[in-house]
């Protein structure tokens, strides 16, 4: 009984450990082309996707914003 009862622990302890030893992804510097944001919609779609990016959530865009040409 007593041996059942250390393998559980012992089963338990090392489970426990391997579940928090697994780390989320790690944050990377995002490329040079888009960190330089030109117009209010990339901004703006930027925002969304660093948002989303943030919380776990992936977006895809259909009809994405788009700047309007001033002419």
């Amino acid at each position: 009984m007593k041996r059942t009862l250390t393998g559980i622990s012992l089963v338990s302890i090392l489970l426990l450990s391997a579940c928090a030893g697994t780390g989320g992804i790690p944050a990377a510097n995002p490329p040079a082309e888009f960190t330089a944001v030109s117009s209010a919609a990339d901004r703006y779609v930027a925002s969304v996707e660093r948002k989303a990016r943030l919380s776990g959530v992936h977006v895809q865009w259909v009809n994405p914003p788009q700047a309007k040409d001033s002419q």
